[in-house]
């Protein structure tokens, strides 16, 4: 269940970069993050519904999580389909004997692993900048 809807997103976070048909889904995933990282801190205070103060730190957390992850899925799709141009285009190499041909990529495969820890860190960061003040993130150890 998503902590946000896409009216709230755009009214009051002032989102505009998730298209409405994918808000759900990724909302859906920044608040199951969000329950993770918090311990479900957070489902308690959301069904409760008292303490509007947090209620928004939570639905802010939300919005910039599914952000952050609406920005990776572009950027992954980019990578893919430039290397679906690149090797429709460029053979890097080919041999006769047993024939083969070896296509050339425009990432590396160390690329995708490269944003998927951008993207972990940064959604990290967006959860501390919106809950860290509340205690709902604190589990004993800093790293």
């Amino acid at each position: 269940m998503a902590y946000v809807d896409y009216r709230w997103y755009q009214t009051e976070y002032f989102g505009d970069s998730v298209p409405e048909e994918q808000f759900v889904k990724l909302a859906g995933r920044a608040s199951e993050y969000i329950d993770m990282i918090t311990l479900k801190r957070t489902q308690k205070i959301m069904t409760d519904n008292t303490d509007t103060e947090v209620i928004m730190s939570i639905k802010k957390a939300v919005c910039a999580v599914a952000d952050i992850q609406y920005e990776h899925a572009t950027k992954i799709a980019q990578i893919i389909s430039a290397d679906t141009a690149m090797a429709e285009n460029n053979v890097e190499s080919e041999s006769v004997g047993k024939h083969s041909i070896h296509y050339a990529k425009a990432s590396s495969p160390g690329t995708r692993r490269a944003l998927e820890r951008e993207m972990k860190h940064l959604m990290l960061q967006a959860v501390k900048d919106h809950l860290l003040l509340h205690n709902l993130i604190y589990n004993g150890v800093w790293s």
